[in-house]
């Protein structure tokens, strides 16, 4: 068993951080600082690679990069349909269909509609 020279508890003789204020066992004081503030250091930065991940996964807008967006599916459109049953006839009507399962996006702080 070792003791942490910081808070007084007792810990593995493996051990290399303590297990109740996760300072790290050195020789001096200053040493142990130094590697308490790299691996702070090397925390704060696994967070913000993880923070930079998960917003380069998430939908933005291509102009503005805002993330506040209203998505609207477009439906069967029925004046297609018309005009390529009057056009083609019957199988015209499948003109309706054309695009019917794509999705609009609106950017709220902008305004750019962009497909997804």
């Amino acid at each position: 068993m070792k003791f942490c020279s910081f808070c007084g508890q007792k810990n593995d003789d493996s051990a290399q951080f303590c297990g109740d204020c996760g300072k790290p066992f050195s020789t001096t004081k200053l040493d142990a600082d130094l590697e308490y503030k790299k691996a702070d250091l090397l925390l704060k930065k696994q967070k913000l690679e993880l923070e930079a991940e998960r917003q380069n996964n998430m939908a933005h807008c291509p102009r503005c990069g805002s993330t506040s967006l209203v998505a609207n599916k477009k439906g069967f459109g029925v004046g297609k349909a018309v005009i390529g049953a009057s056009l083609l006839g019957s199988i015209g009507l499948a003109a309706g269909g054309i695009n019917s399962k794509k999705v609009w996006v609106t950017c709220l702080n902008c305004g750019k509609r962009f497909k997804l």
